[in-house]
């Protein structure tokens, strides 16, 4: 059987006089307006005719379904010859396979012999016609087309094409959007969001029109007030809105984040009625219910899902409140504005060596932007013009960038700045910025928990790596890692990311091809709970006595955040003796509710 189901209908036709209509049918459509059809049992070579107004040229069309189709065309080309038709191009057309070759050899066989220009087209060009270009056609030829495979053919390019989950929502949802995105994805659906990047080659430039028409099997909107007020994405749900009210009742599934917000954006969606997901485990489940009954197909077998679904946990979930800490610290304060510098040519050089005392961005021409003024020594190296100052609000983009990005910049090196000013070290072989040995006392940093306990986390120390052949020591020192988010919370947000530097005992770096083994031997048997130590010992150490880190000594231009993490509330938990009862280990049940994150 060919591979192709147009392929095995052509090749099992048997309606000769069906194949010479659907070939008029097919050069119509491609631009012989003024073909006349010919054809029968002696048609002296000549199926359909065609004469040119433009420049004044017969065309001769000879179709084909033999498989010795060299010989029909030669039979042909002479028949047509020895009736003295006037012909100016030869158009045969064939449903046998050709090859470039022989393409070539007839193309100059029939120009030497007879003058004529041949085209011709083989069994791979009526699949390119009738499988793309026309596929309508085949229903108008049902004695070579069977109706029965025409409905099975155009479903399975319905399916191909319309193959991804399109997820829609405002920067307030991303979090929810971007959990239940790969939560999908991990069950083998297909994702389009260009919000998250999803998948890689997506773009906003796209159409995204065409985009939800034409390749989405389901429109998922997650609905808020902001999202009700911004154009783009009102317009996105009201195109997917209208889809499920004239063609498939099961394209748009409407969700909600709040109860607050389902009342008023039912409105907006009846009759879809929208899924609550201000319990995620409870919408998550819904929304599984939900995609059964859209054309949304996955890579997985049933068996596999099932496995993955989260479902099998509802013996240990429970409908009571939760608290649950985070890796996220508040920015509380943030300057109005930035410094602007303009630096000679000759002062250039000495900047390399000012990153470790000043965080500044540097721009064009020469310009520096920074939140605060460098230290006096700097002043003096740099040499710097008196400072120009941007005031943030009134700025959509400062020197070609846009503020959002300037502003996280400078976020991220003023941390890092801090952390040099709080006798931090920075590796230069594994880039990171670590506690040196003996930075506190006894290489221990304080930890006071959010209950009030007080433990302590070691900031450096050596550890025995068993080997078959020979056990060795490496050194390790946490190194923090802080990251500026801006698509968490409404604003910005700083993210805390335990690392580890290890070393050997003359501290030098471990090799790549062993730092993973060791990492995880230091690392084995660390939970939530060891590993909020050490962002709570981080945060704790940078923070002064009023929980809050500060950066900048001018109270009206400095950056404060919080040194508590960021805490939220759930409104189920996880009962932790049956999962230890039913065998399911803690950390498979935290990471499969865990809500999706680039971090550890």
């Amino acid at each position: 059987m060919a591979a192709s189901l147009t392929l095995y209908c052509l090749d099992e036709l048997s309606d000769y006089l069906e194949f010479e209509r659907l070939c008029h049918d097919l050069l119509l459509l491609e631009g012989y307006s003024r073909i006349e059809p010919l054809g029968g049992f002696k048609d002296k070579g000549r199926d359909a005719v065609h004469r040119s107004t433009l420049n004044n040229t017969e065309t001769i069309f000879a179709y084909s379904v033999r498989t010795d189709w060299q010989v029909k065309l030669a039979e042909d080309a002479k028949k047509i010859f020895t009736h003295g038709h006037s012909c100016d191009e030869l158009f045969f057309l064939t449903t046998g396979d050709i090859s470039s070759s022989k393409r070539d050899k007839w193309i100059e066989n029939i120009q030497s012999s007879y003058g004529w220009k041949l085209e011709i087209r083989g069994r791979e060009w009526f699949r390119l016609m009738l499988d793309t270009k026309h596929p309508n056609l085949k229903l108008q030829h049902p004695a070579i087309f069977p109706p029965e495979i025409v409905r099975f053919m155009e479903s399975k390019r319905e399916a191909s094409q319309q193959k991804y989950i399109f997820i829609s929502f405002s920067q307030e949802c991303s979090i929810l959007a971007k959990w239940i995105a790969q939560k999908l994805q991990i069950l083998g659906y297909e994702i389009w969001s260009p919000q998250l990047d999803i998948p890689k080659k997506s773009s906003t430039f796209e159409d995204i029109e065409e985009i939800i028409r034409e390749q989405a099997c389901c429109f998922l909107g997650i609905y808020s007030e902001s999202s009700l007020s911004d154009s783009d994405l009102a317009f996105q749900k009201s195109l997917a809105s209208s889809i499920s009210k004239q063609k498939r009742q099961d394209f748009l599934v409407p969700i909600v984040a709040k109860l607050d917000d389902v009342e008023t954006v039912s409105r907006y969606t009846s009759p879809f009625e929208p899924i609550l997901f201000e319990n995620w485990i409870l919408g998550w489940r819904e929304l599984l219910k939900r995609l059964e009954t859209t054309k949304c197909q996955t890579s997985l077998p049933k068996g596999v899902i099932s496995t993955l679904n989260l479902s099998l946990y509802e013996d240990v979930i429970e409908n009571q409140p939760d608290e649950i800490h985070s890796n996220c610290l508040e920015i509380l304060r943030l300057p109005t504005s930035l410094y602007r510098f303009k630096i000679p040519d000759e002062t250039l050089p000495e900047l390399q060596e000012a990153g470790s005392d000043w965080a500044f961005k540097l721009s064009t021409d020469n310009t520096t932007l920074s939140f605060h003024l460098p230290p006096e020594h700097l002043k003096e190296k740099l040499g710097s013009q008196e400072p120009q100052k941007i005031i943030l609000q009134s700025s959509n983009s400062i020197d070609d960038t846009e503020t959002g990005k300037v502003i996280s910049e400078l976020l991220k090196k003023s941390i890092l700045v801090t952390l040099l000013k709080h006798g931090l070290l920075y590796c230069e072989d594994t880039k990171l910025f670590y506690f040196p040995k003996n930075l506190v006392h006894k290489n221990k940093l304080p930890v006071t928990r959010p209950d009030g306990s007080k433990t302590h986390v070691f900031c450096h120390g050596k550890r025995k790596y068993w080997k078959p052949a020979k056990s060795e020591y490496y050194h390790y020192y946490i190194a923090p890692n802080f990251s500026v988010r801006r698509n968490l919370m409404k604003d910005f947000c700083v993210l805390i990311t335990t690392k580890y530097r290890l070393t050997d005992c003359n501290d030098k770096p471990l090799e790549s091809n062993i730092i993973n083994s060791r990492r995880k031997h230091l690392c084995k048997g660390w939970w939530n709970y060891a590993w909020m130590n050490r962002t709570l010992a981080i945060s704790q150490y940078l923070s002064n006595e009023n929980g809050i880190i500060t950066i900048g000594d001018d109270y009206s231009e400095n950056i404060q955040i919080s040194a508590q993490p960021m805490r939220f509330y759930s409104t189920t938990s996880i009962n932790e003796a049956k999962v230890n009862k039913s065998g399911k280990s803690r950390q498979s049940m935290l990471d499969a509710l865990d809500s999706s994150s680039d971090e550890e």
